[in-house]
């Protein structure tokens, strides 16, 4: 479900995929010829905070087009799944500080994302720094008033059947689906490396606007004018 402060609670939730984008020029050829609004292009800053196992996540979206803290909740797997949030648009200042102190920083995703939509879906094209090209696909069971909707949602299998189709428009593959977060892929390759490097093991980190305990990357985010991990782990 997702909850947006500006506009009230709002019942909703997605189904999703996302793959590794073989052919970018495809798609955008495919959602010109189905008429799809295009958004923008937004370069996003996400920064990602601690929280238990099995708790979800939390980020802080920095955009010039979506501003955006996010708590959600998706299954790790491939293919089709259903994705529940909770956002707040516009946070306030001082919301990454805040968060950062009081809960640590776990991984800061930057993306170039190109954002079409076709009615309830939304389609994105991202280019993320460190991974690569991306295509995601979410199909929202927002209001919309058509005779497959029940008090104004759409339901889940009307959802699925939407995905499926684009997948099979923009020639997905199964080998191309990815079933983990920009998050976890990026520090998931930082263990791959540093394990290698330092086999006896990886340290605990500090996040913040702390010094990091031993030999921590820091990355300066010009835009925002704060000093962030790039991930949270320690060498």
């Amino acid at each position: 479900m997702i909850y947006r402060t500006d506009l009230g609670k709002r019942e909703c939730f997605n189904i999703e995929i996302k793959a590794r984008c073989r052919n970018p020029n495809l798609i955008r050829k495919i959602l010109k010829r189905k008429r799809a609004e295009f958004i923008g292009v937004d370069h996003q800053i996400d920064t990602y905070f601690k929280l238990p196992p099995k708790g979800g996540k939390l980020k802080l979206r920095e955009g010039d087009i979506e501003k955006e803290l996010i708590f959600y909740k998706r299954e790790n797997r491939k293919g089709p799944k259903k994705s529940e949030a909770i956002l707040v648009n516009n946070p306030g200042n001082g919301t990454k500080e805040l968060l950062a102190n009081l809960l640590g920083i776990t991984a800061v995703v930057d993306k170039r994302r190109e954002i079409f939509c076709i009615k309830n879906v939304r389609f994105h094209i991202d280019q993320v720094s460190e991974l690569g090209e991306f295509v995601e696909i979410e199909a929202s069971n927002k209001p919309r008033n058509n005779g497959n909707s029940k008090n104004g949602t759409l339901k889940k299998e009307i959802l699925l059947k939407q995905v499926n189709e684009y997948m099979r428009l923009f020639e997905m593959k199964g080998e191309d689906l990815v079933s983990k977060s920009y998050s976890d892929m990026l520090i998931e390759g930082t263990r791959r490396t540093s394990s290698q490097k330092h086999p006896a093991g990886i340290a605990e980190t500090r996040a913040g606007n702390g010094e990091p305990k031993g030999n921590m990357r820091w990355k300066k985010t010009a835009r925002h004018g704060v000093q962030t991990a790039r991930t949270a782990i320690v060498y």
